[in-house]
């Protein structure tokens, strides 16, 4: 995967959760991707990220997820990002940063291992 091509896919990620589209963010992993927040959260296979993230957005609004930089090697990457939402249960807005490194295969994402800190 060429770095165009991550950074596509990755701004497509990015496009998806400001739209809160769960499928469509979940079709840009692999079918037997592994999807982790350590120590949270860690998902295997397609369905359950779907799910993951369906969950997310029923609870939230007004979701911004952007990346900063990306570091790309053959069929890995590292990219920081930034994210911030609000919570439909109090309406307090969270705002977190942290940095995912991200292995490809076949043009989508194949793992995720993500690492945030919470700002607000």
């Amino acid at each position: 995967m060429s770095a165009d091509e991550l950074k596509q896919l990755l701004d497509a990620l990015s496009d998806c959760w400001r739209k809160r589209d769960a499928q469509g963010a979940a079709e840009l992993f692999t079918e037997g991707a592994i999807y982790s927040e350590p120590p949270a959260h860690e998902l295997h296979g397609r369905p359950a990220i779907a799910s993951f993230f369906r969950a997310f957005f029923a609870n939230h609004y007004d979701i911004e997820f952007g990346f900063s930089r990306i570091l790309i090697g053959d069929g890995e990457a590292a990219a920081e990002w930034s994210f911030s939402y609000f919570r439909n249960s109090d309406g307090r807005q969270r705002r977190l940063v942290g940095i995912a490194f991200i292995d490809t295969a076949a043009g989508r994402i194949h793992v995720w291992r993500s690492f945030s800190a919470r700002l607000q």
